[in-house]
């Protein structure tokens, strides 16, 4: 973004050749490829000319949801803000991981969807004062 956040990175090339060993030396791969990346909140924010990738359609319907189920409007005051942010982002993490066949779980990459998971509720009860569930209505949305 060379420090300046109307500069975003939509799509990069890596070019993938070597894996890097702990002591710092450079092996080569077997198979050398590119890889393209491109983010599809990016791309979007770009193309929906937003300032914001929760300003786009991908996470706007889920804020939206979660303002009506709330009572709490996006853009009155930061702390809202966040607590709607966190929730949109962290249930589409879920979601998307769950699809992927990673469930939560006690341990490793399982924990870390749980972790997300409680984080996200517990936006919902302490700053949003969300008495109800309401993840599971957020999948349906999404």
């Amino acid at each position: 973004n060379y420090d300046d956040p109307q500069v975003i990175e939509i799509w990069n090339n890596v070019f993938m050749q070597f894996n890097r060993k702990a002591d710092g030396s450079l092996e080569p791969l077997p198979s050398t490829h590119v890889d393209t990346g491109m983010g599809l909140e990016r791309l979007a924010m770009a193309l929906q000319s937003k300032q914001s990738n929760y300003d786009t359609d991908l996470f706007q319907t889920l804020i939206q949801h979660m303002e009506k189920v709330s009572g709490k409007k996006y853009g009155v005051t930061e702390e809202t803000d966040i607590a709607l942010r966190v929730i949109a982002d962290h249930v589409r993490a879920i979601a998307f991981s769950i699809s992927d066949g990673q469930l939560p779980s006690n341990t490793g990459a399982g924990y870390v969807i749980r972790r997300i998971l409680r984080r996200a509720v517990r936006y919902g009860y302490q700053v949003l004062d969300l008495k109800e569930s309401f993840l599971a209505d957020l999948s349906t949305v999404l």
